[in-house]
């Protein structure tokens, strides 16, 4: 096709919009932005095949850019059909925001014949003209790095007086400041949920991240990313323990801003902080298994006397029957291998149990503990039984389904409750092994 045939023939219109953030969906930018393409469009005659959107900065590569990357895989898929392309941009800015990605661009759509019109900006096939755009295109991208610093700068300013700049932590939300700008601000459904994680996990009620992470999985409505399984990450877990803003403190490295107290109110004290992080560098497993049973109800509280590692135990085949034995589980340990039949390692422990008798100071101390335990799972099912009672009205679900729904669920709360199981299992294995005894 010849230029005149060319300047004759009808052209096919493309319309790319973009805006940098996601926040600025909210004003219509995208909406706004396709109407005055099409509007540019219908004007010179232009029938509009495809419009191309994007949220995201001009500063990124064109790979990373779906929209220009659709585009271009659009112009390719159609190159047989005969159709004269132009692409249409609301500004030079739209197109790209670095000189390097501009000029890419560019020799990308006109090494497949696509012209490039934009609306506050006319481009011709000139020298003078392919100098101007060179300078408009260097002028976008250095306004994007004066923006990038102001707006660095503001956050170091915000960090150093104390105010939080990222996205709030869970528990938290942001409100407007008195003295201007945001704070974050506990919220009040969440709060009380990470509190007692952060603080159990202190004092020791939760041995474990693991137990941690299961007393979160017990509410559905905690805000935290899961698996398909309703599962929480354990790094996601740690993470939180690890999070100085729960203490009220505030930092940010990357801007050269060290520790320092925050404007915000914390969950926790720094103290309480101090030995979460002490706990975790020490190193924190899991002191019982799962799958604890009758048939090794000692497993995981018997340690190991040479290495002092806790026994694990198993059934050994032989040739007629299996036979249960407590072995070592380490490898570098000079008892690796040798095991001790359940009989003889249960037998000594129930003789060892029945001779103690403890003192009422303690037996009102377990008391006490029990009690206590029994405080917060009451707590904690009520606290599920309202979410679940929220959510059936919300269904507008009738109020027999509804109480049907939470007490059938009720069930599964023990299991986020870890510590009130645990002991739980560990006293119904030892009036086992008393019955077993007699």
């Amino acid at each position: 096709m010849n230029h005149v045939d060319r300047i004759a023939a009808e052209w096919t219109a493309l319309i790319c919009c973009r805006v940098s953030d996601r926040s600025q969906l909210r004003g219509g930018g995208l909406e706004s932005q396709e109407h005055r393409c099409r509007k540019h469009a219908e004007v010179n005659g232009y029938e509009v095949e495809q419009v191309f959107l994007e949220s995201m900065s001009g500063g990124q590569s064109l790979l990373e850019r779906p929209a220009i990357r659709s585009m271009l895989a659009h112009i390719d898929a159609n190159r047989k059909t005969g159709k004269n392309y132009v692409a249409i941009f609301d500004d030079h800015k739209r197109f790209a925001r670095e000189t390097e990605n501009h000029l890419m661009l560019r020799r990308l759509l006109t090494e497949r014949g696509v012209r490039v019109e934009f609306l506050n900006f006319k481009t011709e096939d000139t020298p003078e003209n392919k100098f101007s755009e060179t300078m408009y295109a260097a002028q976008a991208e250095l306004e994007r790095e004066q923006n990038r610093r102001q707006n660095r700068e503001r956050r170091r300013a915000r960090l150093e007086r104390g105010f939080a700049v990222t996205r709030a932590p869970i528990g938290y939300m942001y409100k407007d400041a008195p003295e201007g700008g945001k704070v974050i601000v506990p919220n009040p459904e969440f709060a009380p949920i990470i509190k007692e994680a952060l603080e159990g996990f202190a004092e020791n009620r939760f041995a474990s991240q693991v137990e941690v992470k299961r007393y979160l999985e017990g509410f559905p409505k905690l805000p935290m990313s899961r698996n398909h399984h309703g599962e929480i990450s354990q790094q996601r877990v740690i993470w939180m323990l690890r999070n100085h803003m729960y203490a009220g403190m505030i930092s940010a490295p990357y801007l050269g801003i060290s520790m320092r107290k925050g404007q915000h109110e914390g969950l926790i004290s720094f103290e309480t902080h101090e030995k979460i992080i002490a706990k975790l560098d020490a190193g924190v497993y899991a002191p019982t298994r799962k799958d604890i049973s009758e048939d090794f109800v000692l497993r995981g509280a018997v340690a190991c006397s040479s290495c002092k590692t806790p026994l694990t135990a198993g059934w050994s085949k032989g040739k007629f029957k299996k036979y249960p034995y407590y072995f070592c589980r380490e490898r570098s340990c000079a008892a690796y291998g040798k095991t001790i039949p359940r009989a003889k390692i249960e037998g000594r422990f129930a003789e060892l149990l029945s001779a103690l008798q403890p003192r009422p100071q303690l037996a009102k101390l377990v008391q006490a503990m029990f009690e206590e335990a029994w405080s917060q799972y009451i707590s904690q099912l009520g606290h599920a039984s309202k979410q679940f009672a929220d959510e059936a009205s919300n269904r507008s679900w009738k109020k027999k389904s509804s109480v049907w729904l939470i007490v059938s669920s009720t069930p599964a709360l023990p299991e986020s409750f870890r510590p009130m199981k645990n002991v739980l299992n560990f006293w119904s294995g030892i009036s086992f092994l008393l019955r077993k005894r007699r």
